[in-house]
């Protein structure tokens, strides 16, 4: 299978929005789709295979987010909770693999009673994503979801067809909509270890949001913006890490023997010193003029750009009740 492409060359500036939505949507989930295909059709699904439907999962979802305006609420709900669902247990599969990455030979021969538990959960993760499969894939749910989709944004209020909207003034005012919960995480001064995990997920939100309207944006502005994304999901995402495998040792010692015990606590007490100095150097990043204001900025020179088109800003049903899974 050809690599799924990440940034849509389609979603030109001068694009019709709601084109701009069928395709990009249709686009995504079919990534999706076809990564759990993958899945689906073995036993012990390959590691890239697993960590592609977990990230096509997400680009998805930012797509319905993004274009929920366009788009019918229900069907777009019913398609959030099933790709949501896909995501998580993609993630519990991908936890096991990504500790194993991480450990050396030593390690891993101290924690191979761990780690055979944490293989079994991914073992258990890839039967659920084989049955959802059949059952939201295969019996074809997804696919008249994604027929449900455009119907909404089809007629105005009045019943007659809306006034053709451009892509990019329609992109930049949701995109900005988008964006809120993002900003308000960046005012503190200091950055909060406690608010590290929802505020990774929220920049993936935006960088997925992102790849959609890069096209449409002046190139320079726009790839500045991304470099800066990116850089800041790397720190967190050694942090996250770190965090999410100390609260797993620490899940898992409770069921060992005592010396097995002891060995899983001390792995999980090393992730818990990582997080912190991996949070002590995002500490110096975030007060650094190149850190959290120089994203601040270029968030301010983006945005700062009229909209030409006032479309509805609120947020669907779907839309609020899915980030409160995150």
């Amino acid at each position: 299978m050809s690599k799924p492409a990440r940034i849509p060359a389609f979603a030109r500036a001068d694009a019709l929005a709601p084109t701009v939505a069928r395709q990009v949507v249709k686009q995504r989930v079919q990534a999706a789709v076809r990564c759990w295909e993958r899945v689906a059709k073995r036993d012990k699904p390959r590691v890239d295979d697993i960590h592609q439907l977990r990230v096509w999962s997400r680009r998805a979802m930012a797509a319905v987010e993004l274009f929920s305006p366009l788009v019918a609420p229900q069907a777009a709900a019913e398609l959030l909770g099933i790709l949501n669902k896909a995501r998580k247990r993609a993630g519990n599969a991908r936890d096991y693999d990504v500790l194993q990455k991480k450990l050396d030979k030593q390690s891993r021969e101290d924690l191979s009673h761990a780690l055979e538990v944490l293989k079994t959960r991914r073992a258990h993760a890839a039967d659920k994503l084989r049955k959802s499969y059949r059952k939201q894939v295969h019996s074809g749910k997804i696919q008249d979801l994604q027929r449900e989709l455009p119907k909404a944004g089809s007629a105005g209020d009045n019943g007659h067809a809306p006034l053709p909207v451009k892509f990019g003034p329609w992109f930049l005012q949701h995109f900005a909509d988008a964006t809120v919960d993002f900003a308000t995480q960046l005012r503190p001064a200091k950055p909060s270890l406690r608010r590290i995990h929802p505020l990774r997920i929220e920049g993936k939100l935006i960088r997925y949001a992102l790849e959609i309207g890069l096209p449409s944006l002046p190139k320079q502005q726009g790839k500045q913006l991304y470099a800066s994304l990116e850089e800041l999901q790397e720190q967190l995402g050694e942090i996250c890490d770190h965090l999410a495998f100390a609260e797993q040792f620490r899940e898992l010692a409770a069921d060992l023997k005592a010396r097995q015990r002891d060995r899983v606590l001390k792995e999980a007490a090393r992730h818990d010193r990582q997080a912190k100095a991996g949070f002590t150097k995002f500490g110096r990043w975030w007060r650094s003029a190149n850190g959290r204001k120089k994203l601040q900025q270029q968030f301010a020179a983006l945005l700062a750009k009229p909209a030409a088109a006032k479309l509805p800003r609120a947020r669907t049903k779907a839309v609020s009740q899915r980030r409160k899974t995150q």
